[in-house]
């Protein structure tokens, strides 16, 4: 009997010290794990800084992605075998063994599946010259980098998927990683898919197999209109195989007289810009903030006009010029004057209209000004490679360089990016402020903007939002020219000049209402319409030089809409200020 018990102890210490054992390993596996995948975070970090660099040997990013591999694979050889995949096995108490063994293998593939094709696509992109030898763009490296851009966008969207389905765990920190590793993989997966979605679009849209001709309209933010500015200068941009050629440079007021339709734009279009006929006047053809609307109705004027089709529009402002000057160098006018980088924007949406008052001449000279910047960007911006590219993304970012192709399979891609200039379609909260001149003046370089966006401390399935919009006329009260700072509308009280007239709307969430508005603190009633199935709510108000106007609006937001609050922003001269508050953050609650 002695004996027995004997050996039962004996067992019950051997089961005792295996298990010990076996946490032992756990604990010691599980702590060089967390060291190798941070020690591969820390190589993620250097590898990033290193490709986004342009004078990045190949070597220097070779040798940190190697390290990242090296710890990666640690990390997953450490958890692969069956130390973890034993207790991964048992139903919930397993759920943190199986998530950890899981994004040790996620971080592995992101390693040898997803960042070496990166880098094959980067390194025939990256530090060189995009320049073709019988000038504009060499198409060639562009081509080859679709296959490994498309090739890591694939890995990278499966790597996603399975992080997704590991399970929650309930401990802190397990879940805070695979959180941060589906948002980092989700932000990946996004930028990968926009940059094979450019690589694959650029070589047609160039010209690769035929010859494109797109209406480049260069936009005036002085007088502010939906898309951005007033499009006082346009011109033809002809691409064929990469080579960028100007066929014809031209004015608003060459469509004088031509009538468009508004067909195919929807009928709350029509009902929303009545009163600014933007198929009557080129000038009123960007009134919407949905730029496919405004670049159909630009190339419906240009084939009223000329008989001719085009295959596209694209829109850009004096200041997405500054950005490519910046990187390119400035242009020399035939007079002599240098337009770069840190003039262009006075030159054109200011000085322009001090310098020459007569309208025809101050067009011409716009032209010429529109002439010798966009040779000098044609001719150098390609030699620049990435670093004009990087000018070109920070245009877009900022909605002031906009595309838009007739082509349905082109165009369908453009809408889901940034360069599509669309209206988000989001049912989620969304809060967007667009301002339309008015008055017929160019007031709007002085225009300074403050949107305020604040939510109310509820936990009702919907919600009140208050809106704040502050508008500041910083325009001088003396020394601007009528053309400046008088009225074109005409109006019939007479008004103080440089007072501005304002078509102030705000583009609320699908569904929204609101419960109220004012001015100034004062009660003011709002026209209520809507565009592509979004609330748009509109003040229109006189604004005075010096003067501040507060237009504040409660709005009611509907029960299915959920947060982060998408925003608009408008590209002015003048940056707008956004504030996004969270909710209850004014009552002081956490």
């Amino acid at each position: 009997m002695q004996g027995r018990r004997r050996r039962i102890r004996l067992s019950a210490y051997a089961a005792v010290a295996a298990l010990l054992l076996f946490a032992l390993a756990l604990a010691v596996t599980g702590f060089l794990t967390h060291r190798h995948l941070r020690d591969a975070q820390v190589a993620v970090g250097q590898l990033r800084s290193a490709m986004v660099r342009q004078d990045t040997p190949a070597a220097e990013v070779d040798r940190h992605l190697r390290t990242l591999q090296r710890e990666a694979d640690a990390a997953r050889s450490l958890t692969d075998g069956p130390l973890w995949g034993v207790p991964a096995a048992v139903p919930w108490v397993g759920r943190p063994f199986e998530t950890v063994r899981g994004a040790s293998a996620a971080v592995s593939r992101v390693a040898h599946d997803v960042l070496p094709p990166v880098q094959q696509a980067r390194s025939g992109l990256v530090g060189v010259s995009l320049a073709n030898p019988k000038g504009g763009v060499d198409l060639r490296p562009v081509v080859a980098a679709q296959q490994p851009l498309g090739r890591a966008h694939d890995a990278t969207e499966a790597v996603l998927a399975d992080v997704r389905r590991l399970p929650t765990t309930g401990l802190g920190p397990v879940d805070g990683a695979r959180r941060d590793l589906i948002t980092q993989l989700d932000a990946l997966g996004g930028q990968l898919s926009s940059a094979h979605d450019l690589v694959t679009l650029l070589p047609p849209m160039l010209g690769a197999q035929e010859p494109r001709r797109y209406l480049v309209a260069f936009q005036n933010d002085a007088e502010a209109r939906g898309s951005g500015g007033l499009p006082g200068v346009y011109a033809v941009l002809r691409a064929d195989h990469g080579r960028l050629d100007f066929e014809r440079y031209g004015v608003s007021g060459d469509f004088a007289g031509v009538d468009v339709p508004l067909t195919g734009l929807g009928n709350d279009f029509a009902q929303l810009y009545r009163g600014a006929g933007p198929g009557r006047f080129f000038g009123n053809a960007t009134v919407s903030p949905h730029f496919p609307s405004s670049a159909t109705l630009l190339l419906r004027f240009y084939q009223a006009k000329y008989h001719s089709k085009l295959d596209g529009a694209l829109a850009l402002d004096p200041t997405a010029l500054s950005l490519m000057l910046a990187v390119t160098g400035p242009a020399t006018m035939e007079d002599g004057t240098r337009v770069g980088a840190d003039n262009v924007v006075a030159l054109t949406e200011r000085d322009a209209y001090e310098r020459f008052p007569d309208p025809v001449v101050r067009k011409l000279y716009l032209i010429e000004v529109a002439r010798a910047v966009a040779d000098v960007i044609l001719e150098r911006g390609p030699q620049k490679g990435t670093a004009f590219a990087s000018a070109l993304g920070k245009a877009v970012d900022a909605r002031r360089l906009l595309l838009f192709s007739t082509r349905a399979d082109e165009q369908s891609v453009l809408a889901g990016r940034k360069v599509g200039g669309t209206l988000s379609d989001t049912e989620g909260l969304f809060s967007g402020v667009v301002i339309n001149n008015g008055g017929g003046n160019k007031l709007d370089y002085y225009l300074r903007r403050q949107v305020t966006y604040e939510p109310s401390c509820t936990s009702a399935a919907g919600h009140e939002a208050t809106v704040t919009i502050r508008l500041t006329n910083t325009a001088p009260r003396s020394g601007l020219s009528d053309y400046v700072a008088g009225r074109a509308d005409q109006p019939v009280v007479p008004v103080k000049k440089g007072t501005n007239r304002l078509l102030v709307s705000y583009y609320a969430t699908k569904g929204a209402g609101f419960t109220g508005a004012t001015l100034d603190g004062k009660p003011t009633l709002l026209a209520v319409d809507s565009e592509r199935g979004r609330p748009v709510f509109t003040s229109t108000l006189e604004i005075g030089p010096g003067q501040t106007r507060v237009l504040k609006l409660v709005v009611d937001e509907p029960a299915g809409a959920k947060g982060p609050v998408t925003t608009l922003v408008q590209p002015l001269v003048l940056p707008q200020q956004t504030v996004v508050r969270s909710a209850c953050a004014a009552a002081g609650a956490p």
